[in-house]
């Protein structure tokens, strides 16, 4: 029996359940590449498959045989695992690459669905094309542990960040140390290596492992993968399929502007742009449709970014656009949610001061993941009965590190505050 592990981008990653080996079938120049580096990596007794075989397909075309490691990616585990497990996960995880890094090797495209942790918990890893050698023990370093930030951002606290550096540099007090010493470096170039990633991810929306194309009738759109778009693939078309064919708004208006409406159906929350009247707003859209720059587009690229990097907006589920200047964006609702403008109200004047500290510490910890809303305002940010915080309207989402757009972002938020003060 052969079990299809990954397909995509013309590769191909099987399981043969009778020989119990992994077949890894794609370009001839990359796999000869990955080929050398696993057998190196092997060779340092790391843990990495097993290389059996390197068979050349044909001029452009070639296969890796490699050993089948037995467990689960760390993606699919980490959902399921208790805040404890989590420490000791990411002690393990810093043992790992502590071998890895005392080579003067890193790699280069490490994130949790090719990290594999078995039954016994011993962790491997996979996909090794982008494995590097640096020119020192510290350089490889930096550059890993940049890597690992940007891909476990979501899930990192100061506990397990210390958890996993006490196993990679072997106590707390070195842990400690190492953060003064290298821990904003590490941030910075962690969020930038992340948003390089994701900008290269939504520029390919024809990625058929990360985004679903629909056409329907007059509209365009795809959904996205990682966030389950497809999950809601039947809400997104029967809301959109009653719009287009009856003009019908189907669910509860939540809010309506001029060139904008939010509209709540069932788990869904769609923002519907408007077609514009006036002419050269018509134009615009239509250009913007032309260039694939639409607002619709543009609230949905703002929001991918901003939700893989630290999570603090819905879920961006799809987005649609249609050459008549409409355009839909599509996120998960979140239920039991007001306005923290609606929320603050609710408090006696003296008990709202540790609320607005909350969310002034919430807000300028996506300054510190150089991000800034054009638009801060409190009917922009929405909270829950648990008093979680999330920023919506991603039109206005920027990702930058410009100080000046910074404060200027914070001092409109400061400004809606005032009121309360």
């Amino acid at each position: 029996m052969i079990e299809i592990l990954q397909e995509g981008k013309g590769r191909k990653i099987e399981f043969n359940h009778k020989d119990g080996l992994v077949y890894k079938s794609g370009s001839f120049l990359k796999l000869l590449k990955e080929w050398h580096k696993l057998k190196k990596a092997y060779s340092l007794n790391l843990n990495v498959p097993k290389p059996i075989k390197f068979i050349r397909q044909s001029l452009f075309k070639a296969q890796i045989v490699m050993s089948f490691i037995k467990g689960n990616t760390l993606e699919n585990l980490l959902p399921n695992l208790s805040y404890s497990d989590k420490i000791k996960l990411a002690f393990s995880l810093g043992k790992t690459f502590k071998e890895l890094n005392k080579h003067r090797l890193w790699h280069k495209d490490i994130h949790k669905g090719n990290i594999i942790v078995t039954p016994e918990g011993e962790i491997f890893l996979l996909d090794l094309y982008k494995l590097q050698k640096s020119l020192s023990f510290k350089i490889s370093q930096i550059k890993q542990l940049a890597v690992l930030y940007g891909a476990f951002i979501k899930d990192l606290d100061i506990k397990i960040i210390l958890s996993f550096l006490k196993g990679y540099l072997g106590n707390y007090k070195n842990a400690k140390e190492f953060i003064k010493e290298y821990g904003q470096q590490i941030q910075e170039k962690g969020i930038k290596n992340l948003i390089n990633i994701l900008k290269k991810e939504i520029s390919n929306l024809d990625n058929p492992r990360r985004f679903k194309k629909i056409v329907l009738g007059d509209w365009k759109g795809y959904l996205a993968l990682r966030t389950n778009g497809l999950f809601y693939e039947n809400e997104i078309l029967d809301w959109l399929e009653g719009y287009q064919k009856e003009n019908k708004i189907l669910g509860k208006i939540v809010k309506e502007g001029r060139s904008a409406l939010v509209v709540k159906y069932k788990n869904i929350c769609l923002k519907l742009f408007k077609k514009r009247m006036h002419k050269w707003k018509g134009l615009k859209d239509l250009l913007l449709y032309r260039i694939k720059y639409t607002r619709a587009r543009k609230s949905f690229f703002n929001s991918y970014l901003f939700y893989f990097t630290c999570g603090y907006t819905p879920p961006p589920l799809a987005f649609f656009e249609n050459k008549n200047g409409e355009g839909i964006f599509v996120t998960l609702f979140i239920e039991d949610s007001i306005t923290f403008s609606k929320f603050i109200e609710k408090f006696p004047d003296k008990e709202k001061a540790p609320y607005i500290n909350k969310l002034l510490k919430w807000y300028k910890k996506i300054l510190d993941y150089n991000f800034i809303s054009k638009d801060a305002n409190l009917r922009n940010i929405l909270v829950n009965s648990k008093n979680n915080i999330w920023l919506i309207d991603s039109l206005d989402i920027v990702y930058t590190n410009n100080l000046k757009k910074k404060t200027k972002s914070i001092n409109r938020l400061l400004k809606d505050l005032k009121i309360y003060e």
